[in-house]
């Protein structure tokens, strides 16, 4: 299978260490994902990260008093090397490498699955986000860089090899909807906008 860009890329994008954490770009974005899996949370609650990273987010979460599992996946090895290290010690938290398109679980494993600025970067958002519909169980919280418009959407490949996606919002959320959710709600905060998602039969 051809590698994509990210799987590729030994660079990490944004923070690599923990100490780099608190002072990360989009500060604001971050605490309301934080407040919203918070408040959706409970100690048996399983929150899964598509597009982890270093493992900010687990850490994170961990300060705040989040008492659930986590599992976060990634394309990047060498990310998923770092937030391993990054999270040593916290509890009921474990990293997987996998494709965003093909998630290696069974469905509804997650009570809370979470992306962030993920989709924009792939050539098409539609299996991926199938994909993230059929392993949550209760709410998708998807944050994007890119926001999407009420226009056609705008599919750019940079010179360098990876997507600067620009997608129609009715037609995105329309997609999750066709899934079996309903928007709850949306809002933009700092240069992202974050849209929750309930399982209508949760």
């Amino acid at each position: 299978m051809k590698k994509t860009y990210w799987q590729k890329s030994k660079k990490i994008v944004g923070p690599n260490r923990v100490a780099e954490f608190d002072t990360a770009g989009q500060q604001g974005t971050r605490k309301k994902i934080h407040e919203m899996i918070i408040s959706l949370s409970d100690e048996n609650s399983k929150v899964l990260e598509i597009g982890c990273n270093v493992g900010m987010l687990p850490w994170q979460l961990h300060k705040k008093g989040y008492k659930g599992s986590y599992t976060g996946v990634d394309s990047n090895g060498n990310a998923l090397v770092l937030a391993a290290e990054n999270t040593e010690g916290l509890p009921e938290v474990e990293f997987l490498e996998g494709e965003a398109e093909d998630l290696p679980f069974g469905g509804c494993v997650a009570d809370i699955v979470v992306s962030k600025d993920v989709i924009e970067h792939l050539e098409t958002y539609k299996k991926a986000l199938a994909e993230f519909a059929r392993v949550c169980a209760k709410y998708f919280l998807l944050s994007m860089f890119i926001i999407p418009q009420d226009e056609p959407e705008k599919i750019v490949l940079t010179p360098s090899g990876y997507y600067l996606n620009t997608y129609n919002r009715s037609e995105l959320i329309a997609h999750v909807v066709e899934q079996g959710f309903e928007l709850v709600r949306s809002e933009v905060v700092d240069s992202d906008e974050l849209f929750l998602f309930e399982r209508r039969d949760a």
